[in-house]
């Protein structure tokens, strides 16, 4: 096993620089969910290059593909993610989860071809996780099925082994009211933006009692035109989340009675509408356990997360299905919160990719050992 460890890494700085060109493309031309087109275009024009069966477009998103080597089971999936932030870019690094899923796949394609490994290693690039559902739409579309287990890498600031992640539902509340002259003619108006100012006074009431492990958020996204004209029309944009599927539904429920209660406090009419939703994610003890042996081995310092993650990720449904785990890696060597510009400053960095590839070799460990012991895939 150490002599393929060594030949693992030896693939991985190998086609390091050509990864690092694509890693700086997508850096450099950020795609927000759903529109990865360059993205798309250099993850699968590399993968078929190095010898994968190519399934590009694979299900009805355009930017989503499948990338296979060899036959027969077991199989083992890496995924990449792609898409950036809207205005800040790449502020959360997907650009290095799809580094490190592309050269641990491959790692993993040459050593199973050079050595007659039996299986098959899939490398699946997953589109529009920051808020579009990708993973949720290709979970409904079948793309997971046949596939054993399935692991994914983060850059964060901190290595740590699957921290979780909360459950999600993103909520839009428009609220429709009747325009006037705020001066000459206020009773003639239904102001629809007070409304919303007592949604969130509500919700701010409202948060007191939650759970610590409880999340809800949101932001105005229109509130009128002129203060003189009485807004007939306002929107907000919410996020609840939650760590457990009973609490997030509860959660649902008193959110649209409160909406509700604040649309009858100035007379305006209610549109709930609800977008979309990640479930809450399911640890595997196997696939984490291991990560923190190949994690070490490949020069990292990992850690056992002891507390639930609060962030939330399509990845969660994924975990639902097949047994995954979603490894976090250091990338900033100090706090430093993800979707911040700080955080996109480190992960531009030459350390940063640095950092990348030792995951890469790390997750091409796992997929190895997945392989190679079949007691290993019995305990996930």
């Amino acid at each position: 096993m150490d002599r393929f460890f060594q030949e693992m890494e030896d693939s991985i700085q190998r086609h390091s620089p050509e990864i690092r060109e694509i890693a700086s493309l997508l850096f450099n031309n950020p795609e927000t969910g759903l529109k990865e087109f360059k993205a798309f275009e250099a993850q699968t024009e590399f993968l078929s290059k190095n010898g994968f069966r190519l399934e590009a477009p694979y299900g009805s998103l355009k930017t989503a593909y499948k990338a296979s080597f060899g036959n027969g089971s077991p199989v083992f999936c890496i995924m990449s993610e792609y898409d950036a932030l809207p205005e800040i870019g790449h502020a959360c690094g997907h650009h290095l989860i799809c580094s490190s899923a592309l050269a641990s796949g491959l790692a993993l394609k040459e050593i199973m071809e050079k050595h007659s490994i039996p299986g098959t290693i899939v490398v699946m690039g997953t589109p529009g996780e920051e808020g579009y559902a990708g993973k949720v739409i290709m979970i409904k579309e079948g793309a997971f099925k046949g596939i054993d287990a399935a692991i994914i890498s983060h850059p964060f600031d901190k290595t740590i082994t699957d921290p979780g992640c909360l459950s999600v539902s993103r909520f839009l509340a428009k609220f429709h009211g009747k325009a006037s002259h705020a001066a000459m003619a206020p009773e003639e108006g239904i102001n629809a933006l007070d409304s919303v100012i007592q949604l969130f006074n509500s919700v701010s009431a409202w948060r007191q009692q939650l759970p610590e492990s409880s999340r809800i958020h949101g932001i105005i996204t229109h509130g009128g035109t002129a203060p003189n004209i009485i807004p007939e029309y306002a929107e907000a944009f919410f996020y609840i989340r939650a760590d457990n599927m009973k609490t997030h539904l509860e959660m649902e429920k008193r959110f649209a009675e409160i909406a509700s209660a604040a649309a009858l406090s100035s007379g305006a009419r209610l549109e709930l509408e609800r977008l979309s939703a990640y479930k809450s994610s399911v640890y595997c003890k196997a696939l984490n356990e291991e990560f923190l042996i190949s994690a070490a081995k490949a020069g990292l310092a990992p850690e056992r997360h002891s507390k639930g993650g609060r962030g939330s990720s399509d990845f969660g449904d994924v975990s639902h299905v097949i047994p995954a785990a979603n490894f976090h890696f250091d990338i900033t060597g100090k706090a430093c919160p993800l979707h911040s510009l700080e955080f996109k400053e480190f992960a531009s960095t030459e350390a940063a990719f640095g950092t990348t590839m030792k995951m890469a070799l790390a997750m091409a460990s796992i997929g190895l050992r997945f392989f190679t012991d079949e007691s290993f895939r019995k305990q996930l």
